[in-house]
């Protein structure tokens, strides 16, 4: 009997443990942690920063290119091929029902997919180790997404977490100057009618670009749709009027002559004549800073005015196209306290809401998660910060003033754009649509039709 009791507390305590993934979480698609599902997530996502800091478990970032390089070669490599084939050879997809789960499983894989180099794609024929690599991975990703595919009508009946994430009222309805350390999610965000005007700059935008937050869309590969909303201390009136009367606003640029300066000999160049007159050297032009420059007299929103950047989540259909999805992965939000008639002072408040795949599953607040102030998180744009907090990630982009820190005004003095506008969105999913039609038209897309065809 005392043997029997022995072995029972033994067996639990064996148990127990097994259920705790590295980090002390508990197995995420799964309470059992060598499930096949959650082996292939451990052996992709998790990992860790410079300092030993455990992180990729739960991030809405769950891959980057820094990353990819860690599955090119080695034990990452081998160990995530393995994985892959016990995949495909056991049938891994019927291991788990649940359409989000699968949404979810689907979307990370379909990450390492874009992510992963594929210079033998486009050379046609591996000439290295690293390359046969990447082909080997590219096979069997492609595969995974195809296996875990939802029909359409299924993708568009997955839960709107956003709605979700209202209802349980983990969230503050607006925000609080009193306490602006307290993030907040607007109810009436997506509401046509409501306080907030999405902007869609997807169809005034040159070839290439034909999309809302093109840096976001491409840094995300089109496996993502973003939507720009914007909304005034006044509400939907005071918004619209403000965006009429910016877009109307005909000279946005101001002219900066270029100083007058003498022009400078210089030692030859070997693509430049030198002439005799000159001592075998040449005139080289002075240096010229912009001729452009933001015009400040251009209309300006007020304090207290908020700029929303929303994260939507697309996934590959079981007719291998991309559709759209009701998940919101993240909300960025700026709230302007103080608009100066100068570029390089600033005071805003960022926010940022992310998805959290274990609070997703277990139906809590629709899976979204406030990211505290100094709680960093791997960065989608990759733009050397690794992982950062919110400021530091929105900062690098959209540290002018006012207006001048909505890229999707300025877009950086682009020569296409004479006269940026701001519209309103004049009909449903422009955004999502606009990303469906930039992805399909992008090579890693092709690549994996062409992997799915043969």
């Amino acid at each position: 009997m005392k043997l029997s009791v022995a072995f029972l507390l033994l067996t639990t305590l064996c148990v127990t443990v097994q259920s705790v993934e590295p980090g002390g979480q508990t197995g995420l698609y799964d309470a059992n942690p060598d499930h096949l599902w959650n082996r292939l997530h451990r052996a992709l996502f998790l990992r860790e920063d410079k300092d030993g800091i455990e992180y990729g478990y739960d991030d809405t970032v769950p891959f980057n290119r820094r990353d990819s390089e860690a599955f090119l070669a080695g034990e990452p490599y081998r160990k995530a091929l393995a994985l892959l084939d016990e995949f495909l050879s056991t049938h891994g997809e019927k291991l788990v029902r649940d359409p989000i789960k699968r949404a979810v499983l689907q979307h990370d894989l379909w990450a390492v997919f874009d992510t992963v180099p594929t210079l033998w794609g486009v050379r046609g024929e591996v000439r290295s180790e690293i390359e046969h690599n990447q082909r080997a991975l590219a096979i069997r990703l492609a595969r995974c997404i195809q296996r875990l595919a939802l029909r359409e009508e299924e993708i568009k009946a997955l839960p709107d977490n956003f709605a979700q994430a209202i209802k349980s009222g983990a969230f503050a309805a607006k925000q609080d100057p009193e306490h602006p350390e307290t993030a907040f999610l607007p109810p009436d965000l997506f509401d046509p009618k409501g306080s907030w005007v999405e902007i869609d700059t997807s169809r005034i935008v040159g070839e290439g670009e034909a999309v809302t937050a093109p840096v976001h869309v491409e840094s995300a590969s089109g496996r993502s749709a973003f939507q720009v909303f914007i909304r005034l201390p006044g509400g939907r009136e005071q918004t619209l009027a403000y965006l009429n009367k910016l877009n109307l606003f005909t000279t946005p640029w101001k002219f900066q002559p270029a100083p007058l300066t003498t022009y400078k000999l210089t030692e030859p160049h070997e693509t430049l004549a030198a002439t005799p007159e000159t001592n075998n050297k040449y005139f080289a032009p002075p240096e010229r800073g912009d001729t452009l420059q933001l015009n400040p007299d251009t209309p300006q929103f007020p304090t207290g005015t908020t700029v929303a950047l929303v994260r939507r989540m697309i996934l590959v259909s079981d007719k291998i196209e991309p559709v759209a999805t009701p998940l919101i992965e993240s909300v960025q939000m700026r709230v302007y306290r103080k608009v100066p008639a100068t570029y390089e002072d600033h005071d805003v408040d960022f926010y940022e809401i992310v998805l959290r795949r274990v609070n997703l599953f277990a139906g809590q607040a629709g899976g979204l998660h406030a990211l505290e102030k100094n709680e960093k998180e791997p960065n989608l744009l990759n733009m050397g910060v690794g992982r950062a907090t919110t400021e530091q990630s929105c900062y690098i982009c959209h540290s002018a003033s006012g207006i001048f820190s909505v890229k999707s005004y300025t877009r950086d003095l682009a020569p296409m754009l004479p006269n940026p506008q701001l519209p309103p969105e004049t009909y449903p999913d422009a955004a999502q649509s606009a990303v469906v039609y930039w992805k399909k038209r992008q090579f890693d897309w092709g690549l994996l039709t062409g992997l799915l065809d043969h």
